[in-house]
């Protein structure tokens, strides 16, 4: 099996550089579905060491430690800290290979798995591969394209789709959003369908349940409000999934080790929780003033969620993922059954259903306070309280940038929020510098959505259009302004 492995893996890594230019994927023949059950669990999920920062930090949940940056190197996620036109500066992106990686290896797969239809394992394999493809697409979609707008759907440009295993003579372009959307529905679904009672041996190898709860999601990010509600109950009717109630608990450990019954599927690392900050090149950054002061004296979730620097500055950290749990989740690629009740309210209030969405949300809320809000509006108040609720909630969990993106371009209740990060000298802790502003999506969208990586774009010529990017500007740090945002 490691050799099957080692030709397969050989194969996708060495035609050309890149997933879209491989030559070889159509030669691997395993001799059963314990082979493909395998190349799943070593080559189809996402391992630990597959952590993104930058998705932590553009957005306005994230603050800079002071003087923690490494004056001799510059770290991950700081050019994504100041959304610059080029985030990875002279290095290669690796989100993008990694994931076209995956999307090969599900292709893969999802060809081979054909020739044992009669094996038992034959719809655990085909559902988990279809789910896989679905997740780095829908990752890829929402990095590298603008949000999905329905009226513009079709002609917006999305990124490129590879859905076979053979070798195309042809360079590949960017396929409509759409056209995107369409396959991670189509996979989504098919997965649901296989995987129906399938029992999966851990979180890390996806179930119905999980392809239903991402489905949800991406029914709401296309503003198909009663398909994710749909989506959502078929969650909901699965049992094996409870919310954690955190009155009477105290922060004894990380929050996803007390919270394992919310927890419906995870693959990929972490780079939020405090500890991991001490590594070479990670940038170090906190949780936002802003954030926190949202959290009010009855929600449980501060003292579990986050803890203070142990210097005693006022810089707090997620205590979400824990580094020394046994087998710790990722912090961008699980999904918890608390976005699935978010998702449902905010699907409901679209709708509509405002009585319903309050409902659906405070099934939630009397888990994580003390004593529930009050809240008697509607229309825009309404939405807005689910919005601020699904932050307090998912905050650091790779939610954060892309609902903002969704926001913007909402039909009903469009957002028109910038963004502020304050930059700090290196060495004195205490003296803010300079700020960078993100414009609203509004005003200039270019910075809301990353490059296409170069390397992509040279072998592929000018049928493979680049995102356009403006470069990061920079303005004086005004305390009476900004000190806010510290």
């Amino acid at each position: 099996m490691k050799k099957i492995i080692y030709i397969i893996i050989s194969f996708f890594l060495a035609g050309c550089s890149e997933f879209l230019e491989e030559r070889s994927q159509d030669k691997y023949h395993p001799s059963s579905l314990e082979d493909l059950n395998e190349l799943l669990a070593g080559s189809g999920y996402w391992d630990k060491s597959v952590a993104f920062q930058g998705i932590h930090v553009m957005d306005d949940d994230a603050r800079e430690k002071n003087g923690q940056r490494f004056s001799s190197t510059i770290p991950d996620g700081l050019g994504f800290f100041k959304w610059e036109a080029n985030p990875y500066y002279e290095d290669d992106d690796p989100i993008w290979k990694m994931m076209y990686k995956h999307i090969a290896v599900a292709n893969a797969i999802l060809v081979n798995a054909d020739q044992f239809k009669d094996d038992e394992l034959y719809n655990k394999i085909k559902g988990e591969a279809y789910f896989i493809r679905a997740v780095n697409y829908f990752e890829l979609v929402n990095l590298y394209a603008l949000p999905y707008v329905k009226a513009t759907a079709t002609t917006t440009l999305g990124i490129p789709l590879k859905l076979t295993n053979y070798v195309e003579d042809r360079y590949f372009s960017r396929s409509p959003i759409d056209s995107v959307y369409h396959v991670i529905v189509h996979d989504l679904q098919m997965a649901a369908s296989l995987l129906k009672g399938v029992e999966q041996p851990s979180v890390f190898r996806a179930n119905a349940t999980a392809a239903n709860a991402l489905l949800s999601r991406v029914y709401l990010y296309m503003g198909e409000y009663e398909k994710a509600v749909q989506a959502c109950d078929s969650v909901l009717e699965d049992s094996r999934y409870v919310l954690f109630n955190m009155n009477g608990q105290e922060p004894t450990a990380s929050f996803t080790k007390l919270a394992t019954s919310e927890i419906i599927f995870s693959q990929g690392g972490y780079t939020t929780p405090q500890q991991s900050a001490y590594f070479l090149k990670t940038y170090f950054f906190g949780c936002s003033s802003v954030l926190r002061d949202l959290y009010i004296d009855k929600d449980l979730r501060k003292k579990i969620f986050f803890k203070e620097s142990s210097s005693g500055r006022a810089i707090t950290y997620s205590n979400k993922i824990g580094v020394n749990d046994v087998k710790p989740v990722s912090d961008w690629g699980m999904i918890r059954l608390a976005e699935v009740f978010l998702n449902k309210a905010e699907a409901q209030a679209l709708l509509g259903n405002e009585s319903d969405a309050i409902n659906t949300l405070q099934d939630l809320q009397k888990m994580r306070y003390s004593e529930i809000p009050e809240f008697a509006g509607s229309g825009l108040e309404l939405i807005e309280f689910i919005r601020t609720e699904r932050r307090l909630e998912l905050c650091f969990e790779g939610h954060r940038w892309f609902d903002l993106r969704r926001y913007s371009v909402c039909p009903k209740y469009p957002s028109t929020q910038e963004i502020i990060h304050v930059v700090h000298e290196y060495t004195t802790r205490e003296v803010p510098t300079e700020i960078y502003k993100l414009a609203a999506y509004n005003v200039d969208n270019r910075g809301w959505v990353l490059p296409i990586p170069g390397y992509t774009i040279t072998f592929n010529g000018v049928i493979m259009i680049q995102n356009e990017r403006e470069e990061s500007k920079k303005y004086e740090y005004i305390a009476s302004e900004h000190e806010k945002y510290d």
